[in-house]
């Protein structure tokens, strides 16, 4: 699926308005996101779902994931492409969560892969837990670099 959401200047996040982008640091644009839904009972999602990368130069604001039916069920793998989201700069967290709409708005998701595509980095981000009214229907998870 390739996704080219409009990019502001300004938006607003859990993290407070996006921190914008360090001027002295620049690359080229864009990101793959993978999510990874558990492969275990009730796990996948029908609700609407969202991220917001944070690296060391910004955020990049809050990204609804304009998904297909049947997207994010048990034991999928969903990759999404953004060519515009700017560089961020080294990948420190991912916020992902759903809007907690539907009869099916729980989701335990297994992990979030992303990579640069300009620069060929790439971060594993682990969840194994239930994305659900307990947490808000949202995650913050921390990045492990991968490459």
């Amino acid at each position: 699926q390739q996704e080219q959401p409009q990019q502001q200047q300004q938006q607003q996040s859990m993290f407070g308005t996006s921190l914008g982008l360090n001027p002295g640091t620049t690359g080229p644009p864009g990101y793959r996101v993978t999510f990874n839904t558990s492969n275990i009972c009730l796990s996948g999602t029908s609700a609407p779902v969202f991220f917001e990368l944070v690296g060391q130069n910004g955020s990049s604001g809050t990204v609804l994931v304009r998904s297909l039916q049947g997207q994010f069920s048990k034991g999928s793998s969903d990759t999404f492409v953004y060519p515009r989201l700017p560089y961020l700069g080294p990948l420190q967290q991912i916020r992902v969560g759903t809007t907690g709409e539907g009869m099916s708005a729980t989701w335990h998701l297994r992990n979030v892969q992303v990579s640069a595509l300009g620069t060929g980095e790439a971060w594993l981000f682990e969840c194994n837990d239930w994305i659900d009214k307990k947490c808000n229907w949202q995650r913050v998870l921390n990045a492990m670099r991968q490459g």
